[in-house]
Parts: C-alpha cells; structure tokens; sequence
C-alpha cells in the first residue's frame, strides 16, 4: 500500500487544509507541462500525487484508508519484533548491549503505539458514524414533523374554503324565512284593510 502522506509530505494529522495545500503546491511543481526535461517521471509523480489527494480528500476514503494503513503498519512491525529476536547470533554468544537489550521493548513499545492509534482511529470513525447516523435520524424526524404540519395546515384551509360556501347559504336561508315573514304579514294587513272597507261601504 502506498504512503500518501508520504507522497504529499504532511502528517497523518493534517487537516483537509493542508492536504489541498500541499496536493496544489506539489502539483504545480510536478505538472508534465512544465518538466519538459523528464516528462516521464513528472506524469508518474504527478499520477501519484492527483491519487493521494484523491484519497486523502474524501472522508470516507481517507477513514478506510488510515484503518488500513494503521493495521499494515503494525502488522510489519509485529512480523519485524519478531524477526529480530528470533535471529540466532552468528559468533559465540555474547553479553547484549544495552543497545541491543533495548531494541525489543522499543520495537514492542512501537507495536502498542500503532496498535492503540489504530483502535483509538477505530473508536474515532465509530463514534463519528453513530454521529452522523443520529443526525441523519433526527433531521428524518424533523422533516417529517414539518411535513405533517403542512399537511395539517393545508386541510384545515380545505375545510374553511368548504365550510364558507355552507355558512353563506345558511345565511341567505335564513334571510329568504325572514324576507317571506314580512311578505305574508304585509298581505294580511292588506286583507284586513281591504275587508274592513268593505264592510263599511256595505
């Protein structure tokens, strides 16, 4: 597995700032276009470097990436601790030098380094999915309660648009019983008028 953090010369620990900082500065340095004189390793440099932002700049890939990375580093550094005290010394045995003593526990100091790195990476990614799926779900959530109310609001203004035309025809109703009342006591008093003249002329 190729080192992109090698290829763009930042640490593991650089942010997305850095990375384009660095994948630009290289990348005008790099360009066929301007190395003329060794076109060749310009393109493969520059082949390189367009991969390593491509990975290192996305997320998703970078977290795969540095789980991969961690694990292939401490599994070459586990297989080197071993192969270093499973060598059988070629002359006579002799005292370890405090140098020599020292090297497996530096080397085993290293593995654990690598090794809680990748598991506190592990932890990172975790925590960081679980993050971002309950945000995914509160913002489902959301969306659906606004929805719901936009519904709600939509249908009562159905129902006032419905509910308008019944009152206004109640209303004219109710007006028409009156205007009738008035009409037939205004022919009764005539009738009455027109029935008491009558009555006097005869």
């Amino acid at each position: 597995m190729k080192d992109y953090y090698q290829i763009l010369d930042i640490p593991s620990s650089a942010d997305i700032e850095a990375i384009k900082s660095a994948y630009y500065n290289l990348a005008k340095k790099f360009h066929p276009d301007k190395n003329t004189r060794n076109p060749y390793y310009s393109a493969d440099k520059f082949r390189e470097i367009q991969e390593a932002y491509r990975i290192l700049s996305n997320e998703q890939e970078k977290a795969t990436y540095d789980q991969h990375f961690i694990y292939l580093q401490a599994q070459q550094l586990r297989h080197f601790t071993r192969d270093r005290r499973n060598v059988k010394p070629r002359s006579k045995p002799q005292t370890p030098s405090p140098q020599s003593a020292e090297m497996p526990q530096t080397s085993a100091e290293k593995f654990d380094m690598f090794r809680s790195a990748f598991l506190k990476k592990q932890k990172e990614i975790h925590q960081q999915y679980q993050e971002e799926k309950a945000k995914e779900q509160r913002d489902q959530k959301k969306s659906f309660q606004e929805a719901f109310k936009r519904n709600q609001a939509k249908l009562r203004e159905e129902q006032a648009i419905y509910t308008k035309p019944v009152d206004e025809v109640a209303k004219a109703q109710k007006r028409g019983k009156q205007v009738t009342i008035i009409v037939v006591g205004m022919l009764v008093v005539w009738l009455v008028i027109i029935f008491l003249i009558l009555n006097d002329m005869v």
